[in-house]
Formats: structure tokens, sequence, C-alpha cells
């Protein structure tokens, strides 16, 4: 049975990584106030942060292995007894749907002799696990099952500890979660502002159509980065200033440093850097023209360019109200979003590594991975999902797209978000380079490292 239409989490209760799937209570609005941030500092962030091994195993022994990650999406495990592989660092996990409200994960590993029971990448369905080194076989609880040869345990098999070790599996969204950390606070309490924030766009609706999972030549904090700020746009992304306002984008962080966003702002110009100067560059006469991405953009919302009589910042709410009748005339209900929702790119980063980049009805998905030998490198995993009317048939699930940020061809910004990430990488190894230095649009950035620290540093470590 596919998740809930209506909205799943995951019961708090939770007994060796049991999950239980139950419906959401109706959202407010997002909301749009600012907050107060706590005192993040000031100083140099220190490079070596992202080259030092002895930092990477210590961010393995205090964070990776103590806080919420995300498995994988829910639509790929709708019917009992489907299953996904996923890594994190050196481990390996398999998440399985074991009754319709039920998901469990186990350490991808047998307890005989070791071996991994699925191949580390990979899908499927099991009625059972079984070890392909000496064919022990356990059931989808977890329970051992078959022994071949038992007989010749001469003293017995521990029954109630040859089962598959157990990880915590929680869900929110379209995401499977998971914690080795018994101890830690629940998936709800982890996620903080973000489910009151971003369940009105409903994303049990969604279904994912893109996936792509690539390897940086940096370390994973730096590809979190990249996409942490827009500081970086007018220089690095020149062809989406057309479009892109970085000057108009508010930032908030919250719970603690752990999660943040901006509210980057689509539809007109760059408030910084469209001048009269940068328009001609560009082709155009001044900065009052409308600008080819505008014209782009009005015309995917039936607009053509001889019935539109505004000008350049007219634009913006002639494109959100179209978006919005398409909405409804497509049977996709956004009456929960504010206008600004149907145009922006609500951008979202959930701790340590996950980013959200949340239009109208889509959402582009980005998890950096730290490398589970080299902290020059990281693995990175980028998914689209789109929101399709109810009773739209579900479209088949892509194909995973893998190879290098060198071989894989995507899309302009995010190839030269690759190339940068690579310089950058190699230069932290610098004896020229003292330190990182951030600004206040950069302040995301800021708090990821604090909220690190916390876990790394804090007063229960």
């Amino acid at each position: 049975m596919p998740p809930s239409r209506h909205g799943i989490s995951c019961n708090l209760e939770h007994e060796g990584g049991d999950c239980m799937v139950t419906q959401n209570q109706e959202m407010p609005m997002t909301p749009l106030e600012r907050v107060d941030e706590p005192d993040m500092g000031t100083g140099l962030i220190d490079p070596t942060r992202y080259t030092d091994p002895e930092f990477a195993k210590l961010e393995w022994e205090r964070m990776w292995t103590k806080t919420w990650n995300i498995a994988g999406p829910l639509c790929d495990i709708p019917e009992v007894g489907d299953y996904f592989t996923h890594t994190l660092g050196r481990e390996s996990f398999i998440f399985i749907r074991t009754d319709e409200d039920e998901i469990k994960g186990y350490y991808n590993i047998c307890p005989h002799r070791g071996s991994r029971l699925r191949p580390s990448v990979g899908a499927g369905h099991a009625e059972q696990l079984q070890c392909p080194f000496h064919l022990w076989t356990f059931d989808i609880e977890g329970k051992l099952h078959t022994v071949p040869d038992r007989q010749h345990f001469v003293n017995g098999i521990p029954e109630d500890k040859q089962h598959l070790a157990e990880v915590r599996v929680e869900t929110w969204g379209p995401f499977v979660f998971f914690n080795m950390d018994d101890e830690a606070e629940s998936l709800t309490d982890f996620l903080g502002v973000i489910p009151s924030h971003l369940d009105p766009y409903h994303f049990e609706e969604y279904h994912l159509v893109q996936d792509y999972q690539l390897i940086w030549d940096c370390n994973w904090k730096f590809a979190v980065d990249q996409f942490a700020e827009i500081y970086h746009l007018p220089a690095l992304h020149p062809q989406l200033i057309e479009w892109w306002d970085t000057a108009g984008t508010p930032l908030d962080v919250y719970d603690g440093g752990r999660h943040s966003r901006q509210l980057i702002r689509q539809g007109y110009p760059d408030g910084g850097a469209w001048t009269d100067e940068m328009a001609r560059r560009h082709g155009y006469t001044d900065k009052e023209m409308i600008t080819d991405s505008q014209w782009q953009q009005l015309a995917a919302v039936g607009i053509e360019q001889d019935e539109f009589e505004g000008g350049v910042n007219d634009v913006r709410p002639a494109i959100i109200e179209a978006r919005r009748e398409l909405y409804e005339a497509m049977g996709v209900d956004v009456s929960a979003l504010h206008g600004e929702q149907l145009i922006d790119d609500y951008h979202y980063m959930i701790f340590p590594n996950i980013t959200l980049n949340i239009g109208g009805t889509s959402l582009t998905y980005f998890r950096a991975r730290p490398h589970p030998t080299n902290p020059d490198q990281c693995l990175w995993d980028y998914q689209t999902y789109v929101r399709l009317p109810e009773g739209t048939p579900i479209p088949p699930r892509p194909a995973t797209v893998r190879g290098t940020a060198h071989d894989v061809e995507v899309f302009e910004a995010l190839g030269q978000d690759m190339a940068q990430a690579q310089i950058v990488q190699e230069s932290y190894h610098s004896q020229g380079f003292s330190g990182i230095l951030l600004n206040s649009e950069e302040r995301r950035v800021r708090a990821m490292h604090y909220a690190l620290e916390q876990y790394l540093f804090g007063p229960d470590r």
C-alpha cells in the first residue's frame, strides 16, 4: 500500500527501529516572519575542517552516528517487502517496508560472518533476506529463519543475538530518516520548525522524476556551503541575474543553527547587480526592459509578448496569478501557499547535509555524504520531485544516473558549482590561505559550522 496522500509522519514511539506511519494534522501556512538568531560568532572558519582526516573521523564518531540522516524516498518502498539500500561513510543499510504502516532499517550485514546481505547500491523486493555467503536466511522482520547444516554448530546458535542489527527509522514528508543512536532525540524534535514550514506543500503528493548520484572533488561541507548562499550568484552564474534577485533575499537561521532558509526572490532581475550598464552588457537598452528570461517564463504560463502590457516589475505578479490559475485548473490545490511560494525558490537546509529547493509544485533535493576514506571528495545526490494532481498515474521510477562531476551532463549552473568546488577544495590545502571569512549573506555557512561544533565540542561531548 502506498503512503497516505494526506500526509505522513512517524509515530514518536519506536522499538528497535520500527516506524509507524500516521496522518498529519492540517497545518497553517508557511510563516514568513523573521526570527531571532543565535550568536554564532564572527571568527574565521579553519580550512583544515575540510581537509583533515582526523577531523573527518571526529565528525563520524560524534555527529554522523548521532544525528538524523535521510536514507531515501518513501516512494521507493510502496509495498510490503520492497527495500532499498543506502550507504553513509563505511556503513551500509537496508530499509524495508515490513507492513503497510511500518518500515524497518537494518545494518546491511549478516551476523554470522559479516557479509553484505544485499549490494550496497540497489533496490528490490524480498520475502526474505538471505546472505549470499553461507545462505543464512532472515525474515523481513530481521529474525533468523534458516541456517544450513545447523547441526554443525555443536554449541548451538544464540538465537536472541543472531538477528539483523536494527537502526532507528522515522519518516517525514516524502523521506525515510534513520539514526544510528538509540538515545538520540525524536525526528520531530530534531526537525524543529521544518514540518510547520513545509507541510503546506503537501510533499506526500510529490513523485520522484530525476535521480543523480555523483562524486564531487570536494569535502561534503563545501558541497553544502555552495548552496547555502547566493552571494556568489552574480559572479559564478551571471546567466541567472535576469531572473534571480539576490539583493531581496530574506535569510533565517533556526533551531540553534541546525536548520535555515533563504527565500530567493525570482521574477525580476537582480536588484543589486542589474544596473543600466549590466543590462546593456546583456543586450538590453536599459534595466527597465523586460528580459528574455522574463519573457520565457511569461510564455510558460500562456502569456505572450503581444498580450502583456506591463513593465519589468509587473512580470512577477502576473506569473504568480497565472500559475495559481493553472494549478487550480490542473486539480492541484495550492491554496495553502502564499503567492510568492508559486514563483520563488524557498530554499531550506536541514542539518547536516540536506538542501531543499522548493517551488510551487516542484522540489529539488541535494544531499552531500562524506566519502568513506577521502575528505577531499564526497558523494552528492541530486533528485527532482514533482507534485501531481490526485488521480494522475504515478510515473515510473527514473533510472539513477551515476558518475563524477566531470562525466555527467547537468544543467549549466550546477556544472559551474561543481567546477568551483574542486578549485576551492584544492585551495584549502594551501599554506597561503588562513581561513574562511564570511559576511552576513553567508551566515548559513556559519550556522552549519555552529551546529556541527555543538555535536563535536558541545558540553555533552
